[in-house]
């Protein structure tokens, strides 16, 4: 097997006299899902896969620096497959500006609909072929929900390229498999922190009084910062949007307080965070799966002060509780006093589409809402019966 000097490319001989490329990855690639790739295959030509194994070597680039997790190996795409058209959306600044999180999720559909679509033209997929896939992934509705939606997106980015000229993912309609939103009740926030100041993880009960207001992802409220804390409220920028917004927690007194008191327990500490929302135990940033596992246990607590003051039901409920259930409760607190759609999105960082969606989806209607409706209807017709 001779060797050309181009990484990791690699010729055989073929029948006949011919010769043969391929890019072959070195062994720690291979562990990493890397396979090896014919090259040049139609022309047969050095110069060709040159080419072709200089561009998978630039994914491979471009994947050690990212340290993405998805299955990184693809044939060198013929022009205007699937494969072309997700190579090409991963290079595009959509994509390469996603969050690292969301872009691992991206990557995780994106490998389904390659290996689904391998080889096949853009322009040959429709509803229907579309809706076959999604029916093979019913075992698994969330997943398969992901897929179509990141599919739908990458299927707008080929418009976008001029591949095709309608969207046809755009037409299947997806199962609602999200469960009902679940709503924090007063008291349950109000346990949980007691359970969180007994226990000394203030932290744990800052960021759920805070949310039930704003409403924002976990990940965006650990990475609040005291120098983003203004008279104003806290300015933040929202890591999967990149939205901007100023919540004004100044309004809330309970809210402010919390703050200071956070504040002067900041500067008690030997090292001063620049973090708002901080790990007691070590006196550093949140990693957000030890916020999960922390808040877990100060759930666990807050349910047991439930028990031992008789509330059975309440208990429960806590126990099913979510940090995320907090932006369904901001939401749906806002909606109850019939705030705007628009003025709800300059909180969540939402298009107001999916402020609607949420609602929606979630289905979350209190009693509040109810007394509400059959309030305002009542006094509707007794005005028009004067």
């Amino acid at each position: 097997m001779a060797r050309i000097k181009i990484r990791h490319l690699v010729s055989k001989p073929g029948r006949r006299g011919t010769i043969r490329y391929f890019w072959a990855p070195s062994p720690s690639l291979r562990k990493a899902g890397w396979k090896d790739v014919r090259v040049a295959e139609d022309t047969g030509r050095e110069v060709d896969a040159i080419r072709e194994a200089e561009e998978i070597n630039a994914r491979v680039d471009a994947w050690r620096k990212d340290e993405e997790t998805h299955s990184p190996n693809s044939p060198v795409a013929k022009p205007h497959t699937m494969n072309a058209l997700i190579h090409a959306y991963r290079q595009d600044v959509s994509f390469t500006r996603l969050a690292k999180k969301s872009k691992r999720g991206y990557n995780q559909c994106l490998d389904k609909i390659e290996a689904w679509g391998d080889g096949a033209p853009v322009a040959a997929i429709t509803p229907k072929r579309i809706k076959t896939f999604y029916q093979a992934m019913s075992k698994t509705p969330a997943s398969a929900n992901a897929t179509i939606r990141v599919m739908r997106v990458l299927l707008q980015f080929a418009i976008s390229e001029d591949w095709i000229e309608s969207n046809p993912a755009r037409e299947i309609r997806l199962t609602n498999s999200a469960k009902k939103g679940k709503i924090w009740s007063r008291e349950a926030v109000d346990y949980l922190v007691a359970a969180a100041d007994a226990a000394e993880r203030w932290s744990i009960g800052t960021s759920v009084m805070l949310n039930e207001w704003c409403g924002q992802r976990q990940g965006d409220v650990l990475a609040w910062r005291w120098d983003r804390y203004t008279t104003e409220g806290i300015e933040v920028k929202q890591s999967k949007t990149g939205a901007e917004t100023v919540l004004p927690v100044d309004l809330v007194p309970h809210l402010v307080e919390r703050l200071e008191a956070e504040k002067q327990r900041a500067k008690a500490r030997a090292v001063t965070s620049t973090h708002i929302i901080i790990n007691e135990a070590t006196g550093q940033p949140y990693v957000e799966d030890t916020f999960r596992h922390d808040f877990a246990e100060i759930r666990a607590w807050a349910a047991m002060l439930a028990e031992i003051d008789g509330h059975m039901d309440l208990a429960q409920d806590i126990r099913g509780l979510w940090f995320m259930h907090l932006r369904h409760t901001a939401i749906t607190r806002m909606a109850e006093e019939e705030i705007d759609n628009k003025l709800i999105a300059s909180i969540t960082g939402h298009s107001l589409k999916t402020v609607e969606e949420i609602i929606d989806r979630y289905m979350v209607r209190t009693k509040k809402m109810a007394r509400k409706a059959f309030t305002k209807r009542l006094e509707g017709e007794q005005e028009n019966n004067t």
